[in-house]
């Protein structure tokens, strides 16, 4: 039984800026979930994205008076626990989907380690490493054109757009000619304002042979979605535009792109994304699993994502990405990464 829950600041400083369209980040000002029952602690992070989500670290830890009375005195003994506890707080709290990401995955964390077993055991799911692809952002383009970066080993190379538009032309022609047969694609983050803009550079781009353009107008641009999507032969994925389920097949169905961006701070955590996985194969719908940049508190529960699903791809956070990182577990061998075995999540944490 739930004995205790604490929703406390987790802020982690980047060891490098991180740089796209909306934001320049230096730091993560997130938030942990700590849940006590019957001997043991689960831990989750909370990734409050606040230009994708609206939340911050300050809403989500003013959710703790709502949501302690739906937790507290519960019995996690199953899976099927973890989706009740879930679903009363989506049917009492609106939105707010990277906060209930992170509760949903300390409730997973507690029961593992309540019943000796690594989550992935509860999906009867094979353990296998996963790559990652390469992500560059607006502060990596200076250092890779002048030969100081390099991408090594990759998969599939994303780069951050929407800025300065020469620049990020020549990044991706001297990607293209280093890598000729990686794919290839890039996210504007809704960096470009209007259709006219989009299609003239998506155009301009068109002999790089992108796998995608993912996001490249705001996310609420329906008609310049629309409209994109039937007149560029690139497909457009979304991101931004779609979280849930809902607005997947809202926007998907609308005609507003042909791919989706899968992230669990968006759409409301593990349970809530493996239903987009179902819908979108079922509908013969591709799709990537992202991330807001996390500990490895948050990555590893993006790899049981990404073992559960069929992306096409997926963004895993470098070990390296943050200055100082308190949890630990995962490994990382030829740029694919070892999800931990150990109970729960896996991850060791040292606050």
């Amino acid at each position: 039984m739930v004995t205790q829950l604490k929703i406390i600041p987790y802020s982690l400083e980047l060891r490098e800026p991180f740089s796209y369209a909306t934001l320049t980040l230096h730091s993560l000002p997130y938030v942990l979930v700590i849940i006590e029952g019957d001997g043991v602690i689960g831990y989750g992070e909370i990734a409050a994205a606040w230009d994708v989500t609206g939340e911050t670290q300050a809403s989500a830890i003013g959710l703790y008076e709502y949501i302690s009375p739906l937790i507290i005195k519960k019995d996690i003994a199953s899976i099927e626990d973890v989706k009740s506890v879930m679903s009363d707080i989506n049917s009492k709290i609106a939105e707010n989907y990277a906060a209930k990401a992170g509760i949903e995955a300390a409730l997973f964390d507690l029961l593992g380690k309540k019943k000796k077993l690594n989550c992935l055991s509860f999906f009867k799911t094979k353990y296998e490493p996963l790559s990652s692809q390469t992500v560059l952002s607006f502060n990596d383009f200076n250092a890779f054109l002048s030969g100081e970066f390099k991408i090594l080993e990759p998969t599939s190379i994303k780069v951050k757009v929407g800025k300065d538009f020469e620049k990020e032309k020549k990044v991706l022609k001297e990607i293209r000619e280093q890598f000729p047969n990686i794919p290839l694609n890039i996210d504007v983050n809704q960096g470009w304002p209007s259709y006219k803009e989009a299609i003239q550079k998506i155009e301009e781009l068109e002999a790089l042979k992108l796998s995608w353009v993912e996001q490249p107008l705001s996310a609420h641009d329906v008609y310049g979605l629309k409209k994109l999507k039937k007149n560029v032969s690139i497909p457009i994925m979304l991101d931004e535009s779609c979280g849930t389920l809902d607005e997947v097949i809202l926007f998907i169905e609308g005609g507003c792109g042909g791919m989706v961006n899968v992230k669990l701070a968006k759409c409301g955590g593990l349970l809530a994304a493996i239903e987009i996985f179902n819908w979108c194969e079922k509908h013969k719908i591709l799709y990537m699993i992202g991330d807001m940049i996390h500990s490895q508190l948050g990555t590893a529960i993006n790899l049981f994502a990404g073992l559960l699903g069929k992306p096409q791809v997926q963004d895993f956070t470098p070990l390296d990405r943050l200055s100082r990182d308190p949890s630990s577990g995962i490994n990382v061998q030829n740029n694919h990464f070892i999800l931990p075995k150990g109970p729960g999540i896996g991850i060791n944490l040292s606050l």
